[in-house]
């Protein structure tokens, strides 16, 4: 009789081993990639795949927001980000309210059209996309980048 529960749950028990497997494979490059930040430049290039630094160097970070200006970085990606969500949030429930709840000539059509935009790869809309910035003359700016964004939404 344990013989038989035993093997009913073999099946389960190989299927999370292989989880398993493919979730230390999935997680590696990203733990690899913090103690690689850990590590001296000649470590880093000398040791391979190597996981763990000799000496953990945390001063790599201190130097990265101060001489690699990555406050500047973080921050712009903060209010890109903030800025993108809001106006995606705000854009898709204003559009999804009218939508759903008022009927007008052609709400079918247009709601049909907006789910066939979904199917659209993301690559064939950015030559449009980078017109228009370029027309609106905001290219290289944040607004530029925010609406750019924001319009790949879908």
């Amino acid at each position: 009789m344990m013989r038989r529960t035993a093997f009913k749950h073999g099946p389960n028990l190989l299927l999370h081993l292989l989880l398993l497997a493919l979730g230390v494979l999935w997680v590696y490059p990203f733990v690899w990639m913090i103690f690689s930040s850990l590590k001296t430049n000649t470590e880093y290039i000398a040791s391979g795949i190597k996981l763990l630094p000799e000496a953990a160097q945390w001063d790599n970070f201190a130097r990265a927001w101060r001489v690699g200006h990555f406050s500047t970085y973080f921050t712009n990606s903060a209010v890109i980000t903030a800025s993108t969500v809001i106006i995606v949030v705000v854009l898709s429930a204003l559009t999804g309210y009218a939508l759903g709840r008022v009927r007008f000539p052609g709400s079918r059509f247009l709601i049909l059209a907006f789910t066939v935009t979904m199917f659209i790869p993301k690559g064939y809309t950015i030559i449009p996309i980078y017109q228009i910035i370029k027309h609106l003359g905001l290219l290289n700016t944040m607004p530029g980048v925010i609406l750019a964004e924001s319009s790949g939404a879908h």
